[in-house]
């Protein structure tokens, strides 16, 4: 996900984790997630996410 807009640093964080500068997250498994974006400006937002994990070719 990427985030624009608003002034001062927009940060991100998932499934309740600490907050931080990045907008990639790894390590994560199939199923629903919730990903938030914090802007100084903007009251923050919440998103589900439903991951599904492709067998590799």
């Amino acid at each position: 996900m990427n985030a624009s807009g608003g002034t001062g640093s927009i940060t991100y964080r998932i499934d309740g984790g600490s907050y931080g500068a990045s907008n990639v997250f790894s390590g994560l498994s199939a199923g629903t997630h919730t990903l938030e974006v914090k802007m100084p400006t903007i009251v923050r937002r919440q998103q589900p996410l439903q991951l599904q994990l492709h067998p590799e070719l």
